[in-house]
């Protein structure tokens, strides 16, 4: 009697102790990511947080849903309505103040290390693992978290907004596993395994690359029951359903969704061009695991690349994969998380070609974790039986992880720094991969808006060295070189990126400026019509081609643009002006008179409209 009253009592104490420590991993992990993020949490917008945020007018209101999720073609948020959601609120309460968006990145990548804790736990609980894993779980999971959570690899994912899409899936796929694995001690596991699938909808909703997270699971419970597939899935049929429901989510939101500017062969990179490029990218993420520095935020567009530039670092990535599979043959438990980094990667780093990233940090935030769980207890257990003391070994092991984080932690706050100041962070893009134009063009732009055009033109020249086909260097180059009032040398970067690509709209634009400026208006309308025929919605140059137009004495050519503008800027009054020009010429009274009123309706000091109005009104007077 007294054991069966004991025995409850015993369990509230174990689970009182256990929320209790639990708080305090949340406590300690909510301040250490605070400390080290604090210093980038008012830094400005970057890169593509423009699409996503700052120039995205969806997010601008939270209802109706269908309107808020619907990102701008080809951005960042794309088929990603939970991100896009999540921006909207944050929308709501803050408008564009970037500190708001990165304090909840940092709740979000807390959150994630409480996730990861959790699943490091409920892996640890599961039969098979040695007692001096078992005990002290919570402690070897809070380990993994904290280093993790420190480690610099994770800085772009909480400071680069926009890649929230890379935290929310992360965290969305650690809650499942946290879940799948705790299935077989759970009263309802069928629910569970429903749970852990609706968990990898919501993640593939966040980002396409947790596609692989039903892979993932079924290469766990391989490792764990050690047990013949088919039966497994039989076992597990509704689970394994549920999760491969994501994968028609998948499907769907690709079909619906185009990335068809950034993802895709069709940009002179074929598969192999970039699986050959994806060589050396894996060894530098398998560096900066051991070695986080000299980060970058941007690793440069994808190009093609022979076949023997890909040997040495090909072979090296074969030979670590050869490892890591032999591994989990041998030793299931301990080599499949690996195997689990490696297909996490897979997405991202195969032959499916993102030409606008040929690589990036944040495709490692998932991957790491991997990693660190199962470096860690491996370092415990040998640290235990080389000390043979269980206590002597904590202690050790609870010191070393101490020093580890302080020293990720300061690397990671200085990594936090470069964030909160553009110049900076694009000048050490520069210094992490000199070879990339991009970096080089937008560390230009951030000397330009700084320190002017002059002291810019160095950075905008290697863009063009670097990259000499590139049509955006030799436009950020002449758009310099205008600013100093060198107008032919600009004419001959802006011919430069024409001749490049001959039909991109900004470079037809710049030259058509350029040969107004000096007299060659038939050209420069030659230029603006292609332009206008690529994009036909580009507001700008419709305006430059009717003006021109109109200045060329083409009124009839140069009324539709006029009128298309009238469309696309109801409230200008420059717009109505410049239609009621067009009217005039063509003896249009009427219509001139309607539009200069619209004009003077909007500004009533337009001098323009003045002019066109009196002399439409005096011709009637001089005819009456």
């Amino acid at each position: 009697m007294r054991m069966t009253s004991k025995k409850p009592h015993q369990l509230a104490v174990r689970r009182k102790s256990s929320i209790n420590r639990l708080l305090i991993a949340v406590v300690v992990l909510s301040t250490v990511a605070t400390a080290i993020h604090w210093s980038a949490l008012s830094g400005p917008f970057i890169f593509d947080d423009a699409p996503a945020i700052t120039d995205n007018p969806h997010i601008t209101q939270l209802w109706p849903p269908g309107e808020v999720v619907a990102a701008p073609p080809s951005g960042p948020t794309e088929g990603r309505p939970i991100v896009s959601y999540s921006f909207a609120i944050n929308y709501a309460i803050s408008g564009l103040n970037p500190t708001h968006y990165r304090a909840v990145n940092i709740a979000i990548h807390v959150a994630c290390a409480i996730a990861l804790l959790l699943c490091v736990m409920g892996v640890l609980s599961t039969p098979g693992w040695p007692v001096a894993l078992r005990r002290p779980r919570f402690w070897i999971g809070f380990a993994v978290a904290l280093v993790w959570l420190a480690h610099p690899l994770t800085s772009e994912v909480v400071n680069y907004i926009t890649q929230r899409t890379e935290s929310l899936m992360a965290l969305f796929v650690l809650i499942a596993f946290a879940i799948w694995v705790r299935q077989d001690r759970s009263a309802n596991p069928l629910a569970m395994q429903l749970l852990a699938g609706v968990c990898v909808m919501l993640a593939v909703l966040c980002k396409e690359t947790a596609v692989v997270a039903p892979l993932v699971f079924l290469l766990w419970d391989i490792a764990n029951r050690r047990g013949d597939v088919v039966s497994l899935l039989r076992s597990r049929a509704v689970g394994y359903g549920a999760l491969l429901c994501s994968w028609i989510i998948v499907a769907i939101t690709l079909t619906l969704g185009s990335r068809a500017d950034t993802v895709g062969v069709a940009h002179g990179v074929g598969r192999l061009d970039y699986l050959y490029q994806q060589a050396s990218i894996l060894l530098e993420y398998i560096t900066l695991i051991v070695w986080p520095t000299n980060l970058t935020i941007d690793y440069g567009m994808a190009r093609p690349t022979p076949f023997a530039a890909a040997i040495i670092p090909g072979a090296a990535v074969l030979l670590l994969l050869a490892g890591t599979i032999s591994l989990c043959i041998k030793h299931p438990r301990v080599g499949w998380p690996l195997i689990a980094a490696w297909l996490l990667l897979a997405p991202t780093s195969s032959i499916v070609p993102i030409v606008s990233e040929v690589g990036t940090e944040r495709r490692m935030y998932l991957p790491l974790a991997c990693v660190i769980s199962v470096v860690l207890p491996l370092m415990y257990l040998q640290f235990r039986s080389q000390l043979r003391d269980a206590a002597k070994s904590r202690k050790i092991g609870a010191a070393l992880v101490v020093v580890l984080t302080c020293i990720l932690a300061m690397e990671n706050r200085h990594r936090s720094e470069d964030y909160a100041d553009p110049l900076r962070l694009w000048k050490s893009a520069t210094i992490a991969t000199p070879d990339n134009p991009r970096a080089w063009l937008l560390y230009g732009v951030q000397v330009k808006n700084r320190q002017g055009p002059q002291e810019a033109i160095e950075q905008f020249e290697q863009a063009v060295h670097l990259d000499p086909a590139w049509p955006d260097a030799h436009l950020a180059l002449g758009d310099a070189l205008r600013e100093l009032e060198h107008f032919e040398a600009a004419m001959h970067e802006y011919e430069a990126a024409a001749n490049a690509n001959p039909n991109y709209p900004p470079a037809l634009r710049a030259v058509a400026t350029s040969y107004n400026r000096v007299g060659r208006t038939d050209e420069a309308i030659s230029l603006l019509r292609r332009a206008a025929d690529v994009d036909p919605s580009h507001v700008s140059t419709r305006e430059k081609l009717g003006i021109l137009l109109l200045q060329a004495g083409k009124p009839n050519d140069a009324q539709p643009h006029l009128q298309y503008l009238t469309q696309q800027r109801p409230d200008s009054a420059e717009a109505w002006n410049n239609l009621a020009s067009a009217h005039v010429l063509l003896g249009q009274k009427e219509q001139a008179i309607a539009a200069c009123n619209r004009a003077l309706a909007i500004d009533p000091e337009h001098r323009g409209a003045k002019l066109n109005l009196q002399r439409m009104t005096s011709e009637q007077g001089d005819r009456q």
